[in-house]
């Protein structure tokens, strides 16, 4: 829609890319707050079952270092896909199947 109006194909792609990185940034921050509470229930849990015989189990750093950076690959190629097709569809097309 808002190429329709004028908008450049540069700033098309830079409003992809900041919109990509946003919600890559929102997911990650959620999903390693779910995983540090679930890794730290694990450890509590484990160390109960144990009784006063201490576990030491790190946190995984460089798995997570690794899945974040997995992610932001993910989100990388979903977004050249994405502005591909967008930049494959008729302007003219697209708003009429917008209307309908």
């Amino acid at each position: 829609m808002l190429r329709s109006v004028g908008q450049t194909p540069a700033s098309f792609n830079k409003m992809i890319r900041l919109e990509s990185i946003f919600l890559g940034l929102k997911s990650l921050i959620y999903g390693l707050l779910i995983s540090f509470g679930i890794i730290y229930l694990l450890i509590k849990i484990s160390s109960l079952s144990y009784g006063d015989n201490k576990i030491e189990i790190p946190y995984p750093i460089t798995q997570i270092i690794f899945c974040i950076i997995f992610v932001f690959i993910i989100i990388f190629l979903i977004m050249k896909y994405s502005t591909n097709k967008i930049k494959k569809d008729n302007i003219i097309e697209t708003i009429r199947k917008e209307n309908i």
